[in-house]
């Protein structure tokens, strides 16, 4: 077919490019098998190797875990007898001291005629306790 301006356009040639076989592409191909064939072994190696040490790495990470939960148990029950045994202490003396104010009040109240001497002498008397028990508190260990 000629174009419509009458010129005749010249052929192209096709070249079809073939798959260049080259002797280095299988020559490297088969380095890259070997070496990554070489890896795999190293890698089975160092696994065989290290496959020990990391089950006793597990053992002993699982060992610590019991032992931290052991000893917040322990931390835990220690702490619970701990308030028992100060609420045992604390509500005898709380409910002694109680008492104690209340008989003072009392005593007082009958020697001066229920004035204001009971409450007076209360506090006075529980202000020197409490100033005790702050200037030994440094010395007290719960």
């Amino acid at each position: 077919m000629e174009p419509a301006n009458g010129k005749q356009q010249p052929e192209r040639e096709t070249v079809e490019e073939a798959p260049e076989e080259d002797a280095s592409s299988g020559a490297a191909d088969e380095q890259e098998k070997s070496t990554s064939r070489e890896l795999l072994e190293l890698l089975a190696r160092l696994r065989k190797r290290f496959e020990p040490l990391g089950k006793d790495l597990v053992q002993w990470l699982q060992a610590e875990a019991r032992l931290r939960e052991f000893e917040i148990r322990e931390r835990f029950r220690l702490t619970v007898t701990r308030i028992v045994l100060i609420a045992l202490a604390v509500i005898p003396a709380l409910t002694a001291w109680i008492f104690l104010n209340v008989t003072l009040w009392r005593a007082s109240g009958e020697l001066t005629g229920m004035g204001w001497v009971p409450p007076l002498t209360v506090t006075v008397l529980n202000g020197l306790v409490a100033l005790i028990l702050l200037s030994r508190v440094d010395r007290m260990q719960l």
